[in-house]
């Protein structure tokens, strides 16, 4: 009797301290994605302090995200080897030093060693986090924490767009920089002190069931990345993926050098963006699974028109446009661009089942955050080379270009029952 007592007492510690889980994960990632959409509300400061151009401030963008691609990959096999606490703070720890250092004397080296810390420190967030989510929230649970912690990444979006304009005024942007990148590192330290591995009690951790009636699970990883529809899927999320990060690197600095507004209103865009974002994935996601009866295809094709017609506007709207129009717009935006990612990652899902799910989604986002290396570069360069309209005509085709594709898709692609 007392070791049955013991072991219910542990399995109720266990459950009670899921929370305390949960809140790591979820606040490390939360803001973590503040630090990672902060050079979009820095842009117009760190241009007229450094003196660079847009070309130059986007390849600093890039390198972010080529650093997240690189680590991607091995970084999945360190959270086994390693586990997920000491990943975890490492990080964290990466990301915030990266912030902190932004404060030091500002030069390009600083930028780019900004870059390499917090691109190599948000790469390895999601593996970390999703690995922490499995071992200790049983399947009925785990969509839910998932979905409101990948939530906190476009409220950290939202509130970062705040946040920098804000305190800048009453601290300098330094400052605000270092606060932030000092709480990071802090956080770190909770949670190399807070975090534990497993529970000490199994808490019927039941696996979801597999989609058995997908015919890829029985092919190697090879055969199933060269199936014609995960081409695609690929390929169509690549797509969207770039149009995303042009937007978060480049719609407040756009905001500020093309209409007559503060750098509180052009930050406010981004926000405004990214709660746009929030709700996009939570509204298309009921769209599909309750009125298209798990069709994730066509709701992907309409956030790729939502992108063409959001962004059409941008090619020709005045400088003194009213800012309850550019909010709206940034709104859209944002529903079309960072909306996109949790019906493509179910997309995938259901098409692999879920033995292969894991090593498919890597590659998948892979190759997605390639895209992103690419988006701010080319998005800056077109812009020094032919103004604003010509880098937002870029994207508005690839979006339209997205939509094609998953309407196409929306024609061969069954949703699993």
């Amino acid at each position: 009797m007392v070791v049955e007592s013991k072991a219910l007492d542990d399995a109720k510690s266990s459950l009670n301290y899921q929370w305390i889980i949960f809140s790591l994960l979820s606040s490390s990632h939360l803001l973590m994605a503040m630090c990672y959409y902060s050079w979009g509300p820095l842009a117009p400061t760190l241009k007229g302090v450094l003196d660079i151009s847009n070309s130059q401030f986007g390849y600093i963008i890039s390198l972010m995200y080529l650093a997240m691609v690189v680590v991607s990959a091995p970084s999945g096999f360190l959270v086994d080897h390693y586990g997920v606490k000491r990943m975890l703070f490492l990080s964290c720890f990466l990301v915030g030093s990266g912030m902190s250092l932004l404060a030091a004397k500002p030069s390009y080296t600083i930028l780019v060693a900004t870059a390499l810390l917090m691109g190599i420190g948000y790469g390895m967030i999601n593996q970390i986090t999703t690995k922490g989510f499995v071992y200790w929230f049983e399947a009925k649970k785990r969509g839910t924490v998932m979905g409101i912690k990948q939530m906190g990444v476009t409220i950290g979006g939202s509130l970062i767009g705040i946040y920098i304009p804000f305190f800048s005024l009453y601290m300098g942007w330094r400052h605000a920089v270092l606060v932030l990148g000092l709480i990071v590192v802090a956080v770190s330290l909770i949670c190399l002190g807070l975090y534990k591995e497993k529970p000490t009690e199994d808490i019927d951790l039941d696996q979801a069931g597999d989609t058995a009636n997908s015919k890829l699970q029985k092919t190697s990883l090879r055969e199933v990345m060269m199936e014609p529809k995960l081409v695609l899927a690929t390929i169509l999320a690549s797509l969207l993926a770039f149009c995303q990060a042009c937007l978060t690197s480049f719609l407040v600095l756009y905001a500020k050098e093309n209409f007559i507004i503060n750098n509180i209103a052009a930050g406010s865009m981004l926000t405004i963006a990214m709660v746009g974002g929030t709700f996009g994935r939570i509204i298309l996601g009921m769209v599909s699974d309750r009125m298209l009866k798990g069709d994730r295809a066509i709701p992907l094709a309409i956030i790729g028109l939502i992108g063409v017609l959001s962004s059409f506007p941008l090619l020709f709207i005045e400088s003194n446009t009213a800012l309850w129009i550019l909010y709206i717009i940034a709104a859209f935006l944002g529903i079309s661009f960072m909306g996109w990612n949790s019906l493509a990652m179910v997309l995938v899902a259901e098409m692999v089942g879920s033995d292969k799910v894991g090593s498919v989604l890597g590659i998948v986002f892979m190759a997605a955050w390639g895209a992103m290396v690419a988006g701010p570069a080319l998005f800056g360069r077109l812009v020094d080379m032919g103004g604003y309209a010509a880098a937002w005509l870029m994207v508005m085709i690839l979006s339209g270009l997205a939509c094609a594709g998953f309407l196409f898709m929306a024609r061969h692609y069954k949703p699993q029952s």
